[in-house]
């Protein structure tokens, strides 16, 4: 009895001290202000290379198709494949894939650039000597997409912090 007082007790002195530091929640559903999630705020980049069209298709669903843009996102990105081998028959192969990307911002108003940040993503996959090389690539596809997911993911958290300067 005395440990679910503790939690408690703890519960409310936490959020006591977490509205008390002005934190508010990036998805707030009882915000009055505008989101940018599903509005159309942003025009696109057109894609360069198949992971920036999946990393676009990913941005697509988060921030929706543009409407009356006021920003532009333009994306660069550098995929890095490193090899390694898992077993000494060299039977099984990892690849590593390293997704370097540079989100820039524009403005469409006075097209300049005013934002611009730097991400990486990581994953890895890997080939058997033995499994043809239809499975291979579907796992080569299925890793750069997964890419593509984080680093769409780790763009819209980007933009959701930014909030009102957009």
């Amino acid at each position: 009895m005395s440990l679910s007082r503790r939690c408690f007790g703890l519960g409310i002195v936490m959020k006591s001290l977490l509205l008390g530091c002005g934190f508010t929640p990036l998805l707030d559903k009882s915000q009055n202000g505008p989101s940018i999630l599903n509005q159309g705020k942003f025009d696109f980049f057109s894609p360069s290379d198949e992971i920036s069209f999946e990393i676009r298709e990913e941005l697509l669903k988060d921030l929706g198709f543009p409407k009356e843009p006021k920003h532009k996102i333009s994306l660069n990105t550098n995929l890095t494949s490193i090899k390694g081998i898992i077993t000494k028959e060299n039977d099984i192969t990892r690849y590593n894939l390293i997704l370097r990307t540079t989100l820039e911002l524009i403005s469409l108003k006075d097209n300049g650039k005013f934002y611009e940040k730097n991400f990486i993503s990581e994953t890895a996959y890997s080939a058997s000597k033995n499994v043809t090389g239809f499975a291979t690539k579907m796992a080569e596809t299925s890793a750069k997409q997964r890419l593509a997911r984080d680093t769409a993911n780790k763009i819209v958290i980007d933009l959701l912090m930014l909030g009102e300067e957009i």
